[in-house]
């Protein structure tokens, strides 16, 4: 910051850049959280043979590979910072592309399935230490 002939000149440019990089950073600390924290509700395995989840509980490991779909990104576009956590897509197409749907029925349910929310839930679960990881980067 430069004080000339009465005016201030406090280099908007470089703050603001600054602002934007400790945000972009706050936006993917708080990611990665949700994606730990989704992957620990999905948790272990319901035993062998398999013991599939109730209705309206988050889905039990089977083979790992849910779990191992979830995944964050942080995007930014037109000037805003967007931050996603779920079922990677582009992971999954070397898998399976039906994963994608299978995640999704679980978190939803259809006819004959009620959900198994794993989502929703931990995105409600985390939204504190979301709060605080944002406000810190912001002081």
């Amino acid at each position: 910051m430069k004080v000339k002939g009465g005016h201030i000149d406090w280099y908007s440019q470089t703050v603001l850049f600054a602002a934007f990089d400790e945000i972009f950073k706050a936006i993917t600390k708080a990611a990665i959280y949700v994606q730990g924290h989704i992957k620990r509700k999905i948790g272990k395995g319901g035993g062998k043979p398999h013991r599939p989840s109730r209705p309206f509980e988050p889905p039990r490991r089977d083979t790992g590979v849910l779990a191992s779909s979830i995944n964050y990104e942080v995007v930014i576009e037109k000037n805003k910072i967007h931050g996603y956590v779920g079922v990677d897509e582009k992971h999954l197409k070397s898998k399976s592309a039906t994963l994608v749907d299978y995640g999704l029925v679980l978190e939803l349910g259809r006819k004959n399935m009620q959900p198994r929310p794993y989502l929703v839930p931990s995105l409600k679960e985390c939204k504190t230490k979301i709060r605080n990881i944002l406000q810190k980067a912001l002081k």
